[in-house]
């Protein structure tokens, strides 16, 4: 019979990126008792089950995925008529201005020095000049793609009602959810991301299993809180996402299931 120690120390050998950090061991300790006193040995063995469909970055890991993109945009596009810009919508920190300084310092590698960037998406007609002829819109992580093709539609908008040619849209990220990418792809002249990932219960459980594991993860969601800084719990992740996604010092993205 599992018990929570037992699921601990199988996770954390199975998984280095667990057991390398104590900060981790303690968060899953109290995910698994917490999974235990609320669904019994079936709740632990679910979350056991999803922490292993999880898919985790280490920073070597990112690192690596960065500079697959930088190779691509440099195959890819004429970077002297090519604005690279953050998915970012105001000043705060965001991880899509990361993902563009990380990505000019790995094009740097490959010779370019002289990259034309915004790190704000709505700035980016009033720095482009008339000769831009690609735009590539840059995130770490895309759910539902609502917000990144939003982001697109601005900008198309602006540049159409503007003076300048409508160059064409590119949208690229480390991850993303596979069925809302192919949501969002008819706004972009090319779309893709360096990893793409399957629904955590709907993707990835067997048939006869996944009527119990959203009934699990109904029942764990109403244990957690209704509502996070005044936006109501979003139930299976943002656009129930599904999602099952983390990496190194990153923030966890709305589109994961909450009970991370």
């Amino acid at each position: 019979m599992l018990t929570v120690s037992k699921t601990l120390e199988r996770l954390a050998v199975s998984n280095t990126w667990i057991g390398q950090r104590s900060e981790r061991i303690r968060g899953l300790r109290n995910l698994l008792t917490e999974a235990e006193s609320i669904g019994g040995a079936q709740g632990l063995d679910f979350v056991n089950t999803l922490i292993r469909r999880v898919t985790f970055l280490t920073s070597d890991e990112f690192d690596k995925l960065i500079y697959e993109m930088a190779e691509y945009i440099t195959q890819t596009f004429a970077l002297e008529s090519t604005v690279i810009c953050a998915a970012t919508a105001d000043h705060k920190k965001d991880s899509g201005q990361k993902v563009l300084y990380d990505l000019c310092s790995a094009l740097g590698l490959f010779g370019h020095t002289k990259i034309r960037t915004v790190n704000r998406y709505d700035h980016v007609y009033g720095k482009a000049g008339v000769d831009v002829t690609d735009v590539v819109l840059i995130d770490e992580f895309i759910g539902t793609g609502r917000s990144f093709l939003g982001r697109v539609t601005t900008m198309r908008k602006q540049f159409t009602s503007g003076k300048k040619n409508v160059p064409k849209f590119h949208g690229l990220a480390v991850a993303g959810m596979s069925e809302g990418l192919r949501g969002i792809a008819h706004g972009f002249e090319t779309l893709g991301v360096c990893t793409s990932l399957l629904k955590g219960i709907q993707g990835m459980a067997l048939r006869n299993r996944m009527a119990g594991e959203y009934a699990l993860m109904a029942l764990f969601e109403d244990h957690l809180c209704s509502s996070i800084d005044g936006n109501e719990l979003p139930r299976l992740g943002d656009g129930a996402c599904e999602a099952l996604y983390a990496r190194s010092l990153g923030n966890c993205p709305n589109s994961v299931f909450p009970i991370f």
